[in-house]
């Protein structure tokens, strides 16, 4: 079966059109509720900085609160930190609202399950199904309504379901920004480098400077003011050619480019030439090889990625393979190869 509305990504269109409107993610959010927010009855939800965003947690937190389901507002965070820290939310399951590096008046919806982990497509194909039964349903109740008039008395007898709340997570960010400074070798890992980061007028804007600060090293941010229509806006990991100039112009060590939710990245050197995702796949199989942290000596990519960098890995004695394109099928190889490290040449690293 193919999903009229969700790819390997979740579902994404123009916001507030059919279905990134305030009604849709109202019904997306009941339909989840009863199919999957039935042990903790609990749900995360982070988005990136879209004007869009705030409506649409909205509708999602009504939908879910509506249907006795307690909603952990993540607030802006990039999608990396809602996968790595849902596991740890005591939650059912966590949305990601973005758009990824689409413009602003894109948005989306990502799914991710309890492990941080995206859903099968047989589990889209499913609610895809009880989401046109529903929007069948209201509409005969619509017309019933029309039709006989509102049967107020019979309303009246029904008892409410409980409702569920909204808490606001207060820590997350503070730990996400903690959790990658552990990952260096140590906190002055950058000492006495001078890097430029681009964040895409995203969500990244706060947290990948004051990590790379936190690290020791002096940090120029562009693009680091969210305004709401400014996201990705003729910068981040789609439009470098400002990161190169501005690294060559402040005679920087490196520059690194992210995208509006910060599941890309992108690196120039202090020359601005660009390393792409295919580049600095390779510079991380050599680098964890080096230091025994390289699972089963494999690397995965796509089949987007540059025939070249197969081979190169191959001479070089990686077991290599590639993908379907889409974070889910390569996270499904990964695990069947059981690798540590997936990339591509956009620049999603995982």
């Amino acid at each position: 079966m193919v999903n009229k509305l969700f790819g390997t990504d979740g579902v994404r269109g123009v916001a507030n059109l059919y279905p990134m409107n305030a009604s849709f993610a109202f019904n997306l959010a009941e339909v989840l509720s009863s199919l999957v927010c039935t042990d903790k009855k609990r749900v995360a939800i982070g988005k990136d900085t879209r004007v869009s965003g705030d409506m649409l947690e909205a509708a999602l937190s009504a939908g879910f609160t509506a249907n006795s389901v307690t909603v952990v507002s993540l607030g802006v965070v990039p999608t990396p930190l809602v996968t790595l820290k849902t596991p740890s939310l005591d939650v059912d399951m966590a949305l990601m609202i973005t758009a990824s590096h689409n413009p602003y008046h894109d948005n989306g919806i990502k799914l991710i399950d309890k492990h941080g982990n995206k859903f099968s497509d047989k589990f889209y194909a499913e609610i895809e199904g009880l989401l046109d039964n529903k929007e069948q349903k209201n509409n005969n109740t619509t017309d019933n309504n029309k039709n006989n008039g509102n049967n107020n008395n019979e309303q009246q007898n029904k008892s409410p379901s409980p409702l569920g709340v909204i808490i606001k997570d207060e820590n997350v960010i503070e730990d996400y920004i903690q959790n990658m400074r552990d990952i260096a070798p140590n906190y002055k890992a950058f000492e006495g480098l001078r890097i430029v980061i681009d964040c895409a007028n995203g969500a990244y804007h706060y947290i990948f400077p004051q990590t790379f600060k936190d690290l020791g090293a002096g940090v120029i941010a562009i693009n680091n003011a969210p305004d709401g229509y400014n996201i990705n806006k003729d910068c981040g990991s789609q439009h470098t050619e400002q990161l190169s100039e501005t690294v060559k112009g402040a005679h920087a060590h490196f520059g690194v480019a992210v995208d509006g939710d910060g599941d890309r990245i992108i690196l120039v050197d202090n020359n601005g030439r660009v390393i792409d995702g295919d580049q600095l796949l390779c510079f991380l199989a050599q680098y964890l090889k080096k230091h025994e942290q390289l699972k089963n000596n494999t690397v995965i990519s796509t089949e987007w990625s540059n025939l070249g960098m197969g081979k190169y890995l191959q001479e070089k004695g990686f077991n290599y393979y590639k993908s379907k394109v889409g974070e889910r099928y390569v996270i499904d190889l990964m695990k069947e190869k059981e690798s540590s490290l997936d990339g591509e040449l956009v620049g999603h690293i995982v």
